[in-house]
């Protein structure tokens, strides 16, 4: 018995000793390791420096980007569709043609009305020039004739009247000479009345009725020309067709509707606001918009108008947001999300949004110490501005941020700043 229990306490003391050597061995290797491989080599990462600016509290609300303007496009003369230069779709600028009405008829029609016009004209400057010598002379010769035929038929009838008297001729006869000095009576004051006519000149009266004759033959012109003007629908403002009633060989009434156009540059977005907000929300200020079509960009738009008047059942109030849209990347009906700014201005802290990450739960920037070590903030978020957002925690403006590389770290990690 005590031989077994001396062998199992050398074996066991063997044992130790050799745990012993093999430990301190390995223990001087890894120091000697370790003071080859020296400190962790730096992370690189690139950085930003917080923020200060001014700004107002915000409300997110939800609304939808409508049409300024919508037109309904009718014609204002009839005829058939002859030619149609835009489709649904298209994107049109203010005056361009749409579409083209047959109008032969109505060359034809302007073509005689010009022609009526100048002979009005031709008639006026006549009666303006009055009568020439050689028309005087015609006149003074017909109306000397006239006095000279009624002179003669005035003395045959006196004759006949004594003759009747003396029973040598009949009443008939007496008769008939009486009309024919009747006859020469009046044709000698007609012819007269012409040279009278032409010695004066024409009467003001007369020029004044060709005057009103030109001008409606004039106005007439203008009417036609109008008509053939209006045979060619055009656009009345820059948008998008958004629907065609009308196809070619079609007749086309007057006042009927042929053309839907919508204008979407610039567009307008409506936010219902509380009433408990409207009254701090003012003209003109910027408002960052957010399309869930883009979750990458923030459209910047601005408060055009308030309406006075709430909205039944949801007691808010429409607030209209105008906003540039150049390449047609809002549609509408699209749903946006509006930062409404509001109430006064206080001052804010701002990283970027690539600055903050999440550690156990929580949102976090790291900064970049004095010796090149990263140390972990935790921090609040505020409100969003374009690539920024606001951050309450222990942080000054002009402390540098991480923006990339920073999902990585961990307090007291060495860091490169690579966009020094």
């Amino acid at each position: 018995m005590n031989k077994i229990l001396f062998r199992y306490f050398a074996v066991l003391l063997v044992f130790s000793s050799v745990l012993l050597f093999y430990t301190e061995s390995h223990s001087k290797k890894e120091e000697g390791s370790d003071k080859r491989k020296g400190s962790p080599p730096a992370t690189g990462v690139k950085v930003e420096k917080v923020r200060s600016e001014t700004v107002l509290e915000t409300i997110s609300i939800v609304g939808s980007v409508e049409s300024p303007r919508v037109s309904r496009i009718g014609s204002e003369v009839e005829g058939v569709v002859e030619k149609i230069f835009i489709e649904e779709g298209d994107m049109v600028k203010k005056g361009r043609p749409l579409l083209q009405l047959s109008n032969s008829q109505l060359k034809i029609n302007i073509l005689e009305a010009k022609a009526e016009e100048e002979e009005s004209i031709k008639n006026l400057e006549e009666l303006k020039a009055g009568s020439r010598p050689l028309e005087i002379e015609e006149a003074k010769a017909a109306m000397n004739e006239a006095a000279a035929l009624w002179t003669k038929a005035k003395n045959e009838y006196e004759r006949n009247k004594r003759l009747f008297k003396d029973k040598v001729i009949g009443e008939r006869l007496l008769t008939n000479s009486e009309l024919e000095a009747d006859a020469a009576d009046r044709a000698y004051h007609q012819k007269k009345f012409a040279y009278d006519l032409a010695i004066e000149g024409t009467r003001k009266e007369e020029i004044e009725k060709a005057w009103a004759s030109v001008y409606v033959k004039k106005a007439k012109v203008v009417l036609l020309e109008d008509q053939l003007k209006k045979t060619t629908i055009f656009a009345p403002f820059a948008g998008v067709i958004v629907d065609k009633i009308i196809e070619i060989g079609e007749w086309v009434d007057r006042g009927q509707q042929v053309f839907r156009i919508s204008q979407i540059d610039p567009i307008r977005i409506t936010l219902p606001v509380p009433e408990s907000v409207v009254g701090e929300i003012n003209i003109g200020t910027e408002v960052d918009v957010q399309v869930n079509a883009f979750t990458d960009r923030t459209f910047t738009a601005k408060v055009y108008k308030i309406i006075p008047e709430a909205q039944k059942g949801s007691r808010t109030f429409p607030v209209i947001l105008v906003l540039r849209n150049p390449d047609i990347l809002l549609k509408i009906g699209m749903m946006v999300k509006g930062m409404l700014p509001y109430g006064t201005e206080r001052k804010a802290l701002f990283v970027p949004q690539d600055a903050i990450t999440v550690s156990r739960g929580q949102n976090v920037v790291y900064l970049v110490d004095k010796d090149n070590k990263a140390k972990m903030v935790p921090v609040k978020t505020g409100i969003q501005r374009k690539s920024l957002i606001e951050v309450n925690g222990n942080l000054s403006p002009g402390d540098p941020v991480v923006t990339r590389g920073g999902e990585r770290l961990r307090p007291g990690m060495p860091l490169k700043i690579l966009n020094q």
